[in-house]
């Protein structure tokens, strides 16, 4: 698969950190509005588990980040055990550039 940008950035902090989890390569966090920062993620997310339609697990070997996000938002994504610790990381990655 090519190398994808998603050019407008992604605003929701749960989605970015799902990406994060999975070891999405984030570019950068536009925090020039303090109060909507957007995650700029490039390339393609590798090994997402994703429920099928009978609800069992299935890795997909690679996505785009728009695939991602459909699976995201159609609660078709598995989220890893290291899921909180992106959330943290993420959390702190704003706060600490205040």
């Amino acid at each position: 698969m090519e190398k994808e940008e998603l050019k407008s950035g992604i605003k929701d902090l749960y989605l970015a950190s799902a990406l994060l989890a999975y070891k999405a390569n984030l570019e950068h966090i536009d925090t020039r509005d303090p109060k909507c920062h957007k995650f700029y993620f490039t390339g393609t997310v590798k090994n997402v588990f994703v429920a099928d339609e009978r609800a069992a697990a299935q890795c997909v070997p690679e996505v785009t980040i728009e695939e991602f996000r459909m699976f995201y938002v159609s609660g078709k994504l598995l989220f890893p055990s290291s899921y909180p610790d992106a959330i943290r990381h993420i959390k702190f990655s704003i706060h600490s550039r205040d």
